[in-house]
């Protein structure tokens, strides 16, 4: 297949255009419709590669409201002609101790870690994102599942194997997946207030 760069542009241009037209479609039948954008940074890209003048994507007779959100883990990426569309501009931090307590509770839940202290795990996990704590879980839950899957390879072609259960989360996993499990890496904190101060609009 022989293709050039500027082909490339005007396919991924083209493609830009008709995402954001099928996304505003459904609005025109609702008084309020929420899209929820991909991070900011991947819209960046399209234009970035778009130079070309296709003409931009209208909305011709729409009824009702068009509520946009967007996220960007880059806000000082975003030019000027952006930010100024953007009407709300809110830094969302790192989830504090009760919010961190709240997430180890709703995916190590009583019944399936029965001994492990979700007060503790909050403690523990100072500057966890969100994500990080459901990796943090996910790593604990995976135990279990592990020692069961060596307990069969163990008992391979006894009968014994077929009387294996899987057992629950145990604090000694959540001792285990801490330590295999950090948060990612944020060198940019001071940036990111720095930023809020400049830029937020709340």
């Amino acid at each position: 297949m022989n293709t050039t760069p500027r082909r490339i542009r005007a396919i991924a241009s083209r493609r830009s255009a008709a995402i954001t037209a099928h996304e505003f479609q459904p609005a025109d039948s609702f008084l309020l419709h929420i899209l929820v954008r991909p991070p900011l940074s991947s819209l960046l890209v399209c234009r970035a590669l778009s130079r070309s003048r296709a003409p931009p994507v209208t909305r011709r007779g729409a009824r009702g409201q068009v509520f946009l959100l967007c996220a960007s883990n880059l806000p000082w990426d975003l030019d000027s002609a952006l930010l100024r569309r953007l009407e709300k501009r809110i830094f969302v931090p790192l989830p504090g101790r009760a919010a961190r307590e709240a997430i180890a509770a709703t995916h190590l839940t009583a019944e399936r870690a029965p001994g492990v202290d979700h007060a503790d795990v909050a403690a523990r996990t100072e500057g966890f994102s969100g994500s990080d704590m459901v990796l943090l879980c996910k790593e604990a839950a995976m135990r279990p599942l592990r020692r069961i899957m060596r307990q069969l390879e163990e008992a391979q072609g006894e009968q014994d194997g077929a009387r294996v259960r899987l057992g629950p989360v145990t604090p000694e996993d959540v001792q285990e997946a801490l330590r295999v499990t950090k948060p990612a890496q944020r060198v940019n904190d001071e940036r990111y207030h720095k930023w809020e101060a400049e830029y937020g609009s709340v």
